[in-house]
């Protein structure tokens, strides 16, 4: 039997990493495709906050320390499998998009 190399292995688990793009996908329903849908009526687009400021929101969603418009159980629920890179990625996603 033939053995992998364990950077063989590392690789292909980079492969399968997700991407801002993909893992956004799950939030389209709310924000939308292009981060342009409000969620409530008293909020705003998340695509018109700045990268800081969403960026610190999802931290404090993820960590059940925001519940802002009575959405903190819902985004915490979104956000508790996504880890602190997966989080990043999800919000250099949504910068894109101002340039689309």
């Amino acid at each position: 039997m033939r053995k992998i190399p364990i950077f063989i292995l590392m690789l292909s688990c980079m492969i399968e990493a997700k991407t801002g793009e993909q893992i956004y996908k799950k939030c389209t329903g709310c924000h939308g495709l292009q981060a342009e849908q409000k969620f409530h009526p008293k909020a705003s687009a998340i695509i018109h906050m700045s990268s800081d400021k969403r960026l610190k929101a999802m931290q404090r969603y993820k960590a059940g320390n925001n519940n802002k418009y009575g959405m903190g159980s819902v985004m915490r629920d979104m956000l508790k499998s996504l880890s602190d890179d997966e989080i990043f990625l999800v919000n250099e996603y949504i910068n894109s998009l101002k340039n689309k």
